[in-house]
């Protein structure tokens, strides 16, 4: 179990009790989610940086800054970091190293974190859109617009093994869409 406290301490718990294996001073508040994968910690501060760290003791491997990092935290897959800023910008990082692969526009800000897949990097914004970006260039495949503000998205398989958006409105409407081209289901 990873935490990133207000005083800007990872520590590492056990799952069994809770008792603490390890902490590390950061300097700098940490947002949730915090993600783990592949013995690596990721997360993103109040300071607007991005941070890879140790999952086996806490030592920060790469920082990246990022003006106006969201606080509503990173996603993570096996290609990279991704992460939204206030501004509207989608930034994509390698996974091993923090460096920048792809940044882009996306118009006005992102509501929350971004959800990665492997393929595509899904992104609302404060306008009620729903953006699919390529993973791999950050180039925008589709966009589906909403009347109100819609939560973040879970991609998850349908009925027959079809892979399916699914995300909330302000109003409590569920909205299903094809994962690749963005078209409403129900």
């Amino acid at each position: 179990l990873y935490l990133v406290a207000n005083d800007g301490t990872l520590r590492c718990c056990s799952w069994d009790g809770g008792d603490e294996r390890w902490e590390r001073s950061l300097g700098a508040a940490g947002g949730p989610p915090i993600f783990v994968s592949d013995g690596m910690v990721f997360f993103s501060t109040v300071r607007n940086d991005v941070v890879g760290c140790r999952a086996s003791d806490g030592t920060v491997r790469w920082r990246c800054s990022l003006a106006g990092v969201s606080q509503a935290g990173v996603a993570v897959d096996e290609n990279g970091v991704y992460v939204a800023a206030a501004d509207g910008t989608v930034t994509a990082l390698e996974r091993a190293t923090g460096e920048r692969r792809w940044e882009r526009t996306v118009g006005v800000g992102v509501v929350a974190a971004p959800v990665a897949d492997g393929e595509a990097v899904f992104v609302t914004t404060c306008d009620g859109t729903l953006r699919r970006l390529d993973a791999t260039t950050g180039c925008e495949r589709w966009t589906s617009e909403s009347s109100t503000r819609v939560a973040r998205p879970t991609v998850a398989g349908g009925d027959g093994g079809d892979d399916i958006v699914v995300t909330g409105d302000k109003t409590g409407n569920i909205h299903t869409l094809d994962r690749e081209s963005g078209a409403l289901l129900w």
